[in-house]
């Protein structure tokens, strides 16, 4: 009877305990939902928001709501804007502050509180906000594009895979963009040509960055059977607003190459010279152009230049879905071997789904 008794306590205690716990797990991750949702933005037209800033970027506010869920605001019609989190906070200067964000006393102000110093600054003057929390994924974003082809009366089938993704930290942007191109046609040779490159940002203070780049890629327009690149750079953004952006980079890299009509492989030393402008529009529907010219001057051949111009434009079509026009256009002043062709170029359109 007494056993009886201890294992009905027993029971009771064991059922009491996991009540208890299941009760305090529920309170924690509610308090802590709570707390990621007391970030407040006001608008211009004086509507008062209640949710948590994700980041600043390219001129709109990524915010989670519990209502509406995410929303993305112009970060023009946003007079004041508060959170006890801690954010990495970008000026158009480049000059940034680490700290938590309190309402300014006038509109379009806010203040950046630290551990011992208070700043005040305009909002129009920040280009980007960045948690200091957050899971690896929360900052990770891309994009892919898909184009496909296919004529009957020539027997020619054309694809193109492209796309890019990058991962943000407090010092460092990482992004990674390859491309594939594939046509076959009857009485025609296959062509193929693909590309990868990787490329770090040191972020570093008064828009200046240092920078480190590998990539490889394949032709067969040029009769390149692969040129792998490893290289680094110093650059500057010498714009960088809610709309513009303006980057320069110059460096040295290394080369390998092996063209196809020869058993060689090819070593270099070449300059880096590279410049890369991006506008943007986030008022629906969403514009997005990039472009780049990179010149490498070599230093151990004479006379020899290679020049790589990019552009893409996207445009959006409904939710995170878009219409992208991209080409490029290669030149190569000396290459290697009797059959290599100098120049190579290519415009093609796609779908592409952008990820955040």
């Amino acid at each position: 009877m007494k056993f009886f008794r201890g294992e009905t306590v027993l029971w009771r205690w064991k059922k009491i305990s996991v009540s208890t716990i299941a009760t305090l797990i529920i309170c924690i991750f509610s308090s802590i939902s709570y707390a990621q949702r007391t970030d407040v933005v006001i608008l211009n037209n004086g509507d008062r928001i209640t949710g948590e800033i994700k980041k600043l970027e390219r001129g709109k506010l990524e915010y989670k709501t519990d209502d509406a869920g995410t929303i993305y605001i112009d970060w023009a019609k946003i007079d004041y804007i508060s959170s006890k989190s801690q954010f990495d906070i970008e000026m158009e200067t480049g000059v940034r502050y680490i700290g938590s964000i309190e309402m300014g006393e006038e509109e379009a102000k806010l203040v950046v509180v630290t551990s011992d110093l208070r700043f005040n600054l305009s909002l129009i003057s920040i280009v980007r906000i960045y948690p200091l929390e957050g899971s690896f994924w929360k900052r990770v974003k891309g994009y892919l594009d898909v184009g496909l082809s296919f004529q009957r009366a020539q027997r020619k089938v054309e694809w193109k895979l492209g796309g890019e993704i990058a991962y943000r930290s407090e010092k460092w942007l990482t992004k990674l963009d390859a491309s594939s191109y594939y046509t076959q046609q009857e009485e025609v040779a296959r062509t193929s040509r693909n590309n990868a490159t990787l490329l770090g940002q040191r972020i570093m203070n008064n828009r200046w960055l240092g920078a480190f780049v590998t990539s490889h890629e394949q032709n067969d327009e040029l009769n390149l059977d692969y040129r792998a690149l490893l290289g680094g750079a110093i650059g500057r953004f010498f714009i960088q607003d809610n709309r513009y952006l303006l980057v320069a980079y110059a460096g040295f890299s290394g080369t390998r190459e092996k063209y196809r009509d020869s058993e060689d492989k090819i070593y270099n030393a070449e300059g880096i010279l590279d410049v890369e402008f991006e506008a943007f529009r986030y008022d629906s529907p969403t514009l997005d152009f990039g472009t780049s010219l990179s010149l490498f001057p070599s230093l151990t051949t004479r006379g020899r230049v290679r020049m790589n111009f990019s552009a893409r434009l996207s445009y959006e079509i409904f939710k995170d879905f878009y219409i992208a026009l991209d080409g490029f256009y290669n030149y190569d002043t000396k290459p290697p071997g009797e059959d290599a062709r100098k120049y190579d170029y290519s415009i093609n359109t796609s779908i592409s789904w952008r990820f955040k």
